[in-house]
């Protein structure tokens, strides 16, 4: 996880404290497009709308000219809905070994 982390371009994240509880990572040209790897908010604070503050505050980072694009997990495709993501189907992908 350490890894992924340093390597990412973009990390943003939210603390209660000195407790990490919700970050997004993303890979970006900061130009044309960013894709957001991942979005996540340690399950004792879901429902408090941090998931949608991290992403508005995402889309301001990196402005109205970039492209923002993500693979949700079935358990969060309402989420995506609801703060006004459009569905795409037209991803493709290559698995990763192990």
């Amino acid at each position: 996880l350490q890894t992924m982390i340093d390597e990412t371009p973009l990390v943003l994240s939210m603390w209660d404290g000195a407790k990490l509880i919700g970050f997004a990572r993303c890979l970006t040209d900061f130009e044309y497009c960013c894709y957001l790897s991942d979005l996540l908010i340690l399950p004792a604070y879901e429902g408090h709308h941090l998931g949608r503050q991290l992403m508005t505050t995402l889309q301001a980072y990196i402005g109205p000219r970039v492209t923002l694009s993500l693979k949700a997990a079935d358990s969060a495709i309402g989420f995506y809905e609801r703060i006004g993501l459009l569905k795409a189907d037209n991803m493709f992908r290559i698995g990763r070994e192990g």
